[in-house]
């Protein structure tokens, strides 16, 4: 075990105002470049034209949010999110906005923006929803990935992060082109 430093405790007062400041600062430095990245797949996306490429599309602009998320969080070559990150991400996702978070609503809304663009049978609503259960598709895919090692007696190895890409974006893109849940109100004529 490394010798512990002595740090002085007033310094994160002085340079991030309080230790929600620190973590908030920890979570925007771990969300930069998932950011950029996603960013980067996001205008990629956008390069794919036509009717025929509108499956394309969906599933890279799903990659696109996915794959950073994944990445950031461990797998095979890739360095485990620092403890300090892991537990800003959880306590965002416990009180989305306490420990930063705004960061990605940018992305997040952009992504929510395209995907209307492509299903235009679905409903602002639905496409919201469908993006949440991606959101916690990310989640638990990455908090809680013994599970489906366990609950495949190995079969399933969660740390391979190009493994779990090549599952979940066709399922996600299934699902975002599922049919509407309900149908879309008639609008009134005046």
């Amino acid at each position: 075990m490394p010798p512990r430093r002595k740090v002085n405790i007033a310094s994160i007062g002085y340079h991030f105002d309080n230790k929600e400041g620190l973590l908030s600062e920890v979570y925007r430095r771990h969300c930069e470049p998932l950011i950029e990245e996603r960013l980067r797949g996001l205008a990629a996306a956008s390069q794919l034209r036509g009717k025929a490429k509108i499956k394309a599309k969906i599933a890279a602009i799903i990659e696109a949010f996915i794959r950073p998320a994944l990445a950031a969080g461990g797998g095979r070559g890739r360095r485990d999110l620092h403890p300090v990150a892991r537990r800003a991400v959880r306590r965002e996702l416990r009180a989305p906005g306490e420990a930063g978070g705004g960061e990605l609503r940018p992305v997040e809304h952009r992504l929510h923006r395209r995907v209307v663009r492509c299903l235009p049978h679905l409903s602002r609503t639905d496409v919201c929803w469908r993006f949440h259960f991606l959101l916690g598709t990310i989640y638990y895919t990455a908090a809680g990935p013994h599970r489906i090692s366990a609950f495949s007696n190995g079969r399933c190895d969660p740390s391979d992060t190009e493994a779990v890409i090549d599952e979940l974006v066709p399922f996600m893109t299934r699902a975002f082109q599922a049919p509407p849940t309900r149908p879309k109100r008639p609008t009134r004529k005046k």
